[in-house]
């Protein structure tokens, strides 16, 4: 089944910017959030990225050699059937590997959605979440865009913990 397509605007490794340590960024194209000053508006169209089997995908994570990965966008969560796919196809392959994701949707709406986004949401090991508001723009945030956005990972009981990270 590795020959399902998912379509991504681009694909970075070596980033530290993205979560925690170095790490192979991939950005998935579409969003229906359409945040005001969003950074990256060019990714809320969707299909604007190239299409890339998840085979694909797979290995160039791989061969890029780190284990962890970070689903950005556009917003994976308006993609989440397919970003779910890649998760546990990533996770088959390289079992140790860490993932996050960011999204302009809160915890309790993708904890409250019993489609996709929660199956996405049950694969990840760290998520950035909140719509950035251009009113809260900090460059106190690490790994955020804005003061209201939280970053989320799970704890040694795999549960939630808020974790928000200011430096």
């Amino acid at each position: 089944m590795e020959n399902k397509v998912i379509n991504i605007i681009k694909i970075v490794p070596d980033t530290v910017v993205d979560g925690p340590r170095m790490r192979t960024s991939i950005y998935v194209s579409g969003c229906h959030n359409h945040c005001p000053g969003c950074h990256n508006p060019e990714s809320q169209v969707f299909g604007c990225g190239k299409d890339y089997t998840i085979k694909e995908v797979v290995d160039l994570v791989e061969k890029y050699g780190h284990k962890r990965v970070t689903l950005s966008g556009g917003d994976p969560f308006w993609n989440a059937e397919i970003c779910h796919y890649l998760c546990t196809e990533l996770r088959k392959r390289i079992p140790e590997i860490n993932i996050w994701a960011y999204t302009g949707l809160t915890m309790d709406i993708i904890k409250s959605n019993p489609d996709s986004k929660l199956e996405l949401l049950n694969q990840l090991d760290g998520l950035v979440d909140g719509p950035f508001i251009d009113s809260l723009k900090s460059e106190d945030c690490l790994w955020r865009g804005s003061l209201n956005q939280r970053i989320w990972t799970r704890d040694e009981n795999n549960e939630w913990t808020l974790n928000n990270i200011y430096n």
